[in-house]
This record gives structure tokens, C-alpha cells and sequence, in this order.
């Protein structure tokens, strides 16, 4: 694995543990908080650059996580953020962060292997 692309899964892992951080209070404290809204979508903003980071070696490789969908996003933050639907963004807190964590975590642990 290259050092660049093993930083961009770290990266990942450590923005999903920010944003669980983030979130801990529950989706009301979510909606009422712009400060959090805007730290949570900083944070994936992140992770989708990560991913778009990675080689497509990668995201080949492991071509059942939405790959597209995250940097898709991302481009939405970045290029339209002011059409975020909050509720959306709950929606991934819930649903996605905790099995792209896990996927992550098992990319590097293959990488890792792959390499000794």
C-alpha cells in the first residue's frame, strides 16, 4: 500500500470518529446546531477527498463501497453547499459512517497483509 493512500484511509477512520463525536447528543441536537452541522460537514467534505485519494487500484478492488456516491457528495458540500439537506446529512450519520468504517478498517488490515 502507498503511505499516501494508507494517510487517506486514516483519515477517513479519524473524521467517522469526529463526526460520531459530533453527532453523540442525537439528531435534534444535530438539526439545532449550526456549528455542529457545519463540523460534521467539514468532516465529510474530508473523507471524500480521501477517497478521492485513493487509487482505483482501491476502489476497484473494494468496489462494493459507494466510492462515487461519497465524492459526489463531497462535490455537492463543496460546489453547492447551499442546498444541503440537513436531513440528508442525518440520514448518513445513521445509516452509512459506521459501515464505512468497518469497510475501511478491513481495506487496511487487507492492505497491510497484502504487504507482509
Amino acid at each position: 500500500m502507498k503511505r499516501d493512500e494508507r494517510l487517506s484511509l486514516l483519515d477517513i477512520l479519524e473524521r467517522i470518529k469526529l463526526i460520531q463525536s459530533f453527532t453523540g447528543d442525537g439528531k435534534e441536537t444535530f438539526m439545532n446546531s449550526r456549528l455542529i452541522q457545519e463540523a460534521m460537514l467539514r468532516s465529510l467534505d474530508v473523507i471524500g477527498e480521501a477517497v478521492r485519494n485513493l487509487s482505483d487500484e482501491i476502489r476497484t478492488r473494494y468496489k462494493n463501497i459507494a466510492w462515487a456516491q461519497i465524492i459526489a457528495f463531497r462535490n455537492t458540500s463543496i460546489h453547492a453547499y447551499w442546498g444541503m439537506n440537513m436531513e440528508r446529512v442525518w440520514q448518513i450519520v445513521e445509516h452509512d459512517l459506521l459501515p464505512l468504517q468497518k469497510q475501511v478498517e478491513t481495506i487496511i488490515q487487507d492492505l497491510q497483509a497484502d504487504e507482509d
